[in-house]
C-alpha cells in the first residue's frame, strides 16, 4: 500500500480510504492538528475547532471505520504530544487536545480489547514541519530545546517510529502512553 494523504476533517473522505484499504494490521495515526499556540483570549474558535477536527475528531473517524477491519492480533497506535502532561504558555487548547488523545487510549484499550491500544508521546522531533523556519534560527530553537531534555537532543522522526514498532510488536502492552520525549518532563 502506497501512502495516501487524507483531509483527516471530512469522515467520508476517511471511510473511503479504509474501504479503499480492506484489512490491515496497524494503524498507526500521526496527524497534527493541534491549534497554534496563543493565549486564550485570543483564540478563533473556529480555527480552534477545524485544528481539534484533525487532531481529535480525526482520530475518532479513524478509529471507527479502521475498528472493523483490524486483523486478530492488530493494534491502533495515537499520538498525543508532550503538552498533555507539561503544557506552554498559550498552549491550553494543544493540551487539551493531547490529553483527550490519551484518555481516549485508554477508553479504547478497555471497549476494543483485544485489540491493543496505545500512544506515543513525543516531544521535540526534527521535522519539515518546522521547515518554514530559516535554517539557523530552526537549528538554534533545536539547540534550545535540547537543553530542556535529559538526553541533551530533539528526536528524529525514526526514534518514533521505532516507538510505534515497539507497541506493535509487544503483543502485552495495551492502554499505554510510551513518552518518548527525551525525559524533558522530567527536568
Amino acid at each position: 500500500m502506497d501512502a495516501v494523504r487524507v483531509d483527516a476533517t471530512r469522515e467520508s473522505d476517511i471511510a473511503a480510504l479504509f474501504e479503499r484499504v480492506g484489512e490491515f494490521d496497524h494503524l498507526v495515526y500521526t496527524a497534527n492538528g493541534a491549534p497554534r499556540p496563543q493565549p486564550i483570549a485570543g483564540v478563533d474558535i473556529d480555527q480552534a475547532r477545524r485544528g481539534l477536527d484533525v487532531y481529535l475528531w480525526g482520530v475518532v473517524a479513524s478509529v471507527k471505520h479502521a475498528v472493523t477491519r483490524i486483523r486478530a492480533g492488530g493494534t491502533i497506535a495515537l499520538t498525543s504530544g508532550m503538552m498533555a502532561v507539561r503544557p506552554t504558555p498559550g498552549g491550553a487548547l494543544g493540551a487539551a487536545g493531547a490529553a483527550a488523545i490519551e484518555g481516549l487510549v485508554r477508553g479504547l484499550a478497555v471497549e476494543l480489547a483485544p485489540v491493543r491500544v496505545n500512544a506515543v508521546r513525543p516531544g521535540t522531533v526534527r521535522t519539515p514541519m518546522y521547515d518554514a523556519i530559516p535554517e539557523a534560527q530552526r537549528e538554534a530553537m533545536f539547540a534550545q530545546l535540547a537543553e530542556g531534555t535529559l538526553t541533551g537532543r530533539v528526536s528524529e522522526p525514526e526514534q518514533i517510529a521505532a516507538a510505534h514498532l515497539y507497541l506493535m510488536g509487544n503483543p502485552y502492552v495495551t492502554g499505554t502512553v510510551l513518552a518518548v520525549d527525551g525525559g524533558s518532563v522530567l527536568k
